[in-house]
């Protein structure tokens, strides 16, 4: 499975989000959801009598997804790549000036990430995770106190011999496995952990 670049998923281009068409036979601002003629997924949401619209965008077999937040006049305040199932940032998180829609900020989410995003899918397929299903989430975490940079993977499914729900912690320097749970009551029991 080759994996489409998250890089170009998204831009620095100011964007305005539809208000009127969001509302269109959604008088109350429901999360709306859709699929386009060309098999992506798109869900809209919005804030208390419209303060914030908001969408996330996933293409048919894409293992990233593209969130973005607009204000209540509907101009662009934040969008980024992330993980599939409303996982983690990835690549150039932008943020924009309220008023304007203007880039006045960019973080590279990758900056303490060597072990890459397409190399935590290639160990999902590897693993044979279904990254596709709904339990399925990558997320990422930054300690910088501890310099430690960690990929958390959550699914439901086997690890070795157990079944059920499994988080699995990568190095963000070197994807190696750190540590692996079974979430089976309040306490999760260790699999494996690195020594």
């Amino acid at each position: 499975m080759k994996t489409e670049n998250y890089i170009n998923l998204v831009d620095e281009r100011k964007e305005y989000f539809d208000i009127r068409k969001f509302y269109t036979d959604n008088k109350n601002g429901s999360t709306k959801a859709y699929t386009t003629q060309s098999g992506t997924l798109i869900e809209e949401m919005a804030g208390e009598e419209g303060s914030w619209f908001a969408s996330y965008s996933t293409k048919m077999g894409s293992c990233f997804s593209v969130y973005k937040e607009y204000n209540h006049k509907g101009w662009i305040h934040k969008k980024w790549a992330a993980f599939r199932n409303r996982g983690a940032a990835v690549g150039i998180k932008y943020e924009f000036n309220e008023d304007d829609g203007i880039l006045s900020v960019s973080e590279n989410m990758e900056k303490n990430f060597v072990f890459t995003p397409e190399e935590v899918i290639r160990y999902c397929l590897e693993h044979d995770i279904k990254l596709f299903e709904k339990g399925c989430y990558i997320n990422r975490y930054s300690d910088h106190a501890a310099n430690e940079f960690l990929y958390s993977i959550s699914y439901v499914g086997m690890y070795n011999k157990s079944f059920g729900k499994i988080r699995i912690l990568l190095n963000g320097q070197t994807g190696e496995t750190e540590k692996v749970t079974l979430q089976k009551s309040d306490i999760p029991e260790i699999l494996f952990i690195k020594e």
